[in-house]
Order: structure tokens, then C-alpha cells, then sequence
């Protein structure tokens, strides 16, 4: 499944990421996307290429920030 969204603001809550959407513009005001359905690497590197830092936590407790 290739998902080539982007989206600014998102929470990781178990294996589900919730990004927040702008129902007008998107038609929906959350997608939930499993976090199974990415393809880490080009995830990671389409990310990198863009200069977004992009994080999954490593571990069940971890809290993840950023700027």
C-alpha cells in the first residue's frame, strides 16, 4: 500500500499512527494508517530528502517529541 500524503501533525499509539486532517480539504479529520502498511525505508527516506526528521519509537513506553 503506498500512502504519499503528508502530515504535519500525528500521534503513534500502539501500531496506529492517527494523523490529524483538515476535513475540507482532505475529507476526513483523522486517518488512521497501520503502521505495518508503510514501507519504513523509502518512508524514512522520503522524509530525510524533504528534511523532515522522522522517528518511530523503539519501544512500547517511548515517547517520541520534536520542534
Amino acid at each position: 500500500m503506498a500512502i504519499a500524503n503528508r502530515w504535519p501533525e500525528y500521534a503513534i499509539v500502539g501500531n496506529t499512527i492517527y494523523a490529524s486532517g483538515d476535513y475540507w480539504q482532505s475529507g476526513h479529520w483523522t486517518k488512521n494508517i497501520e503502521v505495518s502498511a508503510l514501507n519504513i525505508p523509502a518512508t524514512i527516506q522520503a522524509n530525510h530528502e524533504a528534511g523532515i526528521r522522522f522517528i518511530l519509537p523503539s519501544a512500547p513506553n517511548e515517547v517520541v517529541t520534536r520542534p
